[in-house]
């Protein structure tokens, strides 16, 4: 009895150990944009956010350009935060692995697209994802499902 208590409790203590992505801070430096835009608009064509080792910040700019968002001094609640922070960590290995940097064709039917960036230990690494996800691959398709949903839970 003693022993099945010992390895219940090693069990516990080994599971509250583990990363929780949502709670830790970037590194400094270390930056996460992610935001939708739409090219032939007028006004806000940009919405986006970044998370920085200062919090998350939303942005707004007037082209779909992402070097336009223009981003809050204020960060957002923590909350917001790790749903950002929880998006970071959820980019598929096919993204990260690949040379790739465009998934579908963003924004050619005047649909929009997404644009994510990830600056890492100095290294910066973009994408351009397709907002219909028909042809998208699997995981990636999985991710932008996320990505609208955190969107959408940050508005």
């Amino acid at each position: 009895m003693k022993k099945s208590l010992l390895f219940v409790l090693l069990c516990l203590i080994l599971n509250a150990c583990k990363d929780d992505p949502s709670s830790n801070a970037l590194p400094e430096g270390d930056t996460f944009t992610f935001s939708k835009y739409y090219c032939e608009c007028m006004g806000n064509c940009i919405t986006g956010y970044k998370l920085t080792d200062q919090g998350l910040f939303q942005g707004e700019g007037t082209w779909c350009d992402p070097a336009t968002l223009t981003f809050s001094a204020t960060p957002l609640s923590d909350d917001k935060a790790n749903l950002a922070q929880t998006l970071r960590y959820e980019i598929p290995a096919q993204m990260l692995d690949s040379d790739e940097d465009i998934y579908g064709c963003p924004d050619c039917g005047d649909w929009g697209g997404y644009y994510i960036e990830m600056t890492t230990g100095g290294a910066t690494k973009s994408w351009r994802l397709d907002t219909k996800k028909d042809d998208l691959p699997v995981d990636i398709k999985a991710y932008v499902e996320m990505l609208e949903q955190t969107l959408a839970d940050l508005q």
